[in-house]
């Protein structure tokens, strides 16, 4: 037996506000961080919380008829975990830690798409769930690309203050260099 549609529907509202608390938690204050800012007994209340929204949640999808109570313990749950989320923030904005404030350069690709780079991971994540259509880039990943574009590297060596103007992956076809005509050095 399925769940009726009134009841579907129910445990879908409150599953999209456990799912909207855990997205503006970690939107402002950084994906998993805020757990780990508060002290070890509030956060082993928090993850009980997670885990027994998770098993009324679980228990009520796959329940062949669901109960009143068992819909009045996925209200609670979910509001539980809610609370958990904002009690979390409270504590450890008490505690003197600070919400993420990203620092996120934004730009436009010759192809016209539109790209940002990041300072760490945790902002990259907070500007990926922002919901606008970038290609996300964080220091450390431009930091590999350009130990990978090594000639860019040795250019800037060779001419302090060269500034890159554009870039394009080498040609695959280099039969150019056998027919071509020989450097007289």
């Amino acid at each position: 037996m399925s769940l009726s549609p009134a009841d579907a529907t129910t445990i879908t509202a409150h599953q999209m506000g456990v799912d909207q608390a855990a997205r503006d938690a970690e939107l402002e204050w950084g994906v998993d961080r805020l757990p780990f800012l508060v002290d070890a007994e509030l956060r082993a209340r928090f993850l009980l919380a997670q885990s027994q929204w998770s098993e009324v949640l679980n228990a009520a999808w796959s329940a062949d008829i669901l109960t009143r109570d068992m819909l009045d313990l996925v209200t609670r749950k979910a509001a539980a975990l809610i609370r958990g989320w904002a009690k979390l923030a409270e504590v450890a904005s008490e505690a003197g830690h600070r919400r993420l404030s990203p620092d996120v350069w934004t730009f436009r690709l010759t192809d016209g798409s539109s790209a940002a780079i990041t300072r760490t991971t945790a902002e990259a994540a907070a500007e990926i769930r922002s919901g606008r259509n970038l290609r996300v880039y964080t220091l450390e990943e431009v930091a590999h690309l350009i130990e990978a574009a090594g000639f860019v590297g040795d250019v800037k060596d060779a001419f302090p203050g060269a500034v890159v103007t554009g870039g394009r992956a080498p040609p695959t076809d280099r039969s150019w260099t056998k027919s071509g005509d020989d450097i007289p050095f």
